[in-house]
């Protein structure tokens, strides 16, 4: 029977943790890492973004999926809100407000409704324009599908969504692990409108599955040759090969007729076991092996640096156990010259390392804080606009009919911009920081921490791997930790317990950090945005007017949401990253305390004490080994 990464991960790891700590002082710490990580594997959120173009059947989707009428469908009412649908023990609907459009700093709090309430806070016919100011509805709901932490989130749909509904976009789509992109069988083949939002929404995330809705109400000719004409479409403008586009066609209403009747050609027929075939053997299964594959390295660095220590006191007890004294004299003279190293390192070499490390960090803060407010600043944004604007002569109600496009084109400008400072800042925060442990390793290659080392023809049971090969991922590794407990902070609920070490430890971590900082900063800049009111003005220099006004606000409301989300990710890499300078040199400093232990000890054993104590640390080797190998096996697969 073959066993997923996620349960072999999650058995081996939870043996681990049953196993005494090497290092009893670190028992506490190492338990709650192995702790931390069995709960990030087991927690499996995914989260599904749905999208698409008012009237494709998004909503009727989600609820056949789910098999039960949770989102309004009715095809007189349009979707004005997101609706955000998770597990829950019972059916639960709360209504989540966006702050005033003058006081973004005022929290109105989340409102408990009934089912049959949802109309008045999530349609167009009840909420026109989402003058509600509403943020999300939440539903919970006892779906056995949900139950293991995926979370859908339904969006709404407009004619021309690329130009109205961007913040959708820079809200969710970073966060999302799948975005399930909805077209139709009967309106029309998709659109430019469509492409060219396709084509925003893949710099933010590239898995993509398409879902053609509405099967039943065209002929099958008809939908097959609009799955292949958009295949086609896709194809050429995604630059990815048809048959490796994930795109189906699936029919709402023959599901929810199948579950009905209890008719299985039908429930095949509604092409909905397909996608939930895909969706469970392909993108969760996927989501397993990331969230392993992000987890798998730090949790091998503490057993392979406990099988070094244990190996190491194996070895000075062999040692005591025969009697070859001058060898651990040796061995206990080197320590003491390394350890001695090791402290002129830290007075004279790391004070130097440390200076070169804040002054690159205060040079990157300045330059990434007076890019936001270029960025920002009217004179470079709005007026370039005004000006292009006088250049075409434009009527009063062309103009007017413009004005919405014009705001949104800006706010999306500035959004734009706000990220890409957040993302250089992340990037060359990076750099910074790597390049620091690089300098940090370098100068630390003449400081060795010794190995007890056999005579030859003595026996020699334990093979360990060198010290410094683990070094390197000391630091790494700390830093991750450290920046994990602070991610909360910038709002990724649950992303925060995905973060681990791996070849790209740091662009994942802070990557992960820097998508709550754009998600705030989209939530500021397009909640003003939502409170604005159309000008009823009706003469071209007032409405110009106007629209300086309000895209000097945007402008204002962009700078301050970069600022505080810029000010509040450079505290939390800066404080990480000291505090993963500071455990590094804690844990080598560790490393040379546990050698001085066991060679103390192995002085004041008995022959009868150090044998038992030999076979102890063979038992204990024999069971880290087994941990180790698992580990390997698992690091195949993935």
């Amino acid at each position: 029977m073959n066993v997923s990464p996620k349960t072999a991960f999650v058995d081996t790891v939870t043996t681990y943790l049953n196993l005494d700590s090497a290092i009893p002082e670190e028992q506490e710490n190492r338990n709650a890492a192995i702790s931390s990580a069995v709960d990030a594997v087991n927690s499996g959120v995914f989260r599904i973004v749905v999208m698409g173009e008012i009237k494709k059947g998004k909503s009727s989707f989600i609820n056949a999926l789910l098999s039960k009428d949770l989102v309004p469908t009715d095809s007189d009412i349009a979707t004005s809100t997101v609706y955000k649908i998770l597990y829950g023990p019972k059916e639960r609907f709360t209504v989540f407000f966006d702050p005033p459009a003058t006081d973004t700093d005022i929290e109105i709090p989340p409102l408990d409704i009934e089912a049959g309430q949802i109309a008045d806070f999530g349609t167009e016919t009840g909420n026109p324009d989402n003058s509600k100011r509403v943020s999300f509805i939440a539903i919970q709901t006892p779906s056995p599908l949900l139950k293991d932490g995926l979370v859908i989130v339904d969006t709404p749909g407009v004619g021309g969504l690329y130009k109205k509904h961007r913040y959708i976009t820079f809200q969710y789509a970073p966060n999302s692990d799948a975005v399930l992109f909805v077209l139709d069988s009967v309106e029309a083949v998709i659109s430019q409108d469509e492409i060219n939002f396709l084509q925003e929404l893949r710099k933010h995330t590239e898995r993509i599955i398409f879902i053609q809705t509405k099967s039943d109400m065209a002929d099958q000719s008809q939908v097959l040759a609009w799955k292949a004409r958009n295949l086609e479409i896709l194809s050429n403008t995604l630059g990815i090969p048809s048959n490796l586009i994930p795109y189906f066609v699936v029919s709402s209403q023959l599901k929810a007729f199948a579950e009905e009747t209890k008719v299985l050609d039908d429930l095949k027929a509604s092409g909905f076991p397909d996608f939930l075939h895909f969706f469970n053997g392909v993108l969760i299964k996927e989501r397993e092996r990331l969230i392993v594959r992000r987890w798998l390295p730090s949790i091998l660095s503490l057993v392979v640096r406990e099988r070094e220590l244990l190996s190491e006191r194996w070895k000075i007890v062999q040692q005591a156990n025969s009697k070859n004294r001058p060898v651990l004299e040796k061995y206990a003279q080197d320590l003491r010259s390394a350890e001695e190293k090791f402290l002129a390192w830290q007075s004279d070499t790391w004070p130097n390392l440390q200076r070169e490390y804040r002054n690159a960090v205060a040079h990157l803060d300045r330059t990434s804080l007076n890019a936001l407010e270029d960025a920002t600043l009217p004179d470079n944004t709005v007026r370039p606009i005004l000006a292009d604007l006088r250049s075409q002569q434009l009527t009063p109600d062309r103009l007017l009919a413009m004005e919405e496009e014009i705001r949104n084109e800006h706010a999306s400008q500035c959004n734009s911009f706000v990220n890409d400072i957040i993302n250089n800042y992340v990037t060359s925060f990076e750099r910074i920081f790597k390049a620091t442990e690089t300098s940090t390793l370098v100068s630390m290659q003449t400081i060795s921490v010794p190995s007890v080392q056999f005579e030859s023809g003595e026996r020699q049971d334990v093979d360990a791997s060198g010290f410094r090969s683990m070094r390197e991922t000391y630091m790494g590794t700390m830093f991750v930790q450290a920046l994990g407990k602070k991610i909360a902070a910038f709002g990724v609920t649950g992303l925060a317990t995905l973060v681990a070490f791996n070849p790209a430890l740091f662009a994942t971590a802070s990557i992960v950090a820097s998508l709550g900082a754009l998600a705030l900063v989209a939530t500021e800049i397009w909640s003003y945005f939502r409170g604005y009111k159309q000008s009823r003005e009706r003469q071209v220099s007032d409405i110009l007017r106007s629209l300086e006004g309000a895209m000097t606000r945007t402008c204002q409301a962009a700078n301050r949401a970069g600022r505080r989300s810029l000010n509040n990710l450079m505290a939390e890499l800066k404080a990480a990253a000291e505090e993963a300078f500071f455990l590094f040199q804690k844990q080598v400093r560790s490393d040379y305390d546990q050698r001085r232990k066991s060679l103390e000890m192995s002085r004041s054993q008995t022959v009868e004490e150090a044998k038992k104590s030999t076979e102890l640390l063979t038992e204990k080797l024999k069971a880290i080994d087994a941990i180790l190998q698992s580990l390997r096996q698992i690091e195949k697969t993935i």
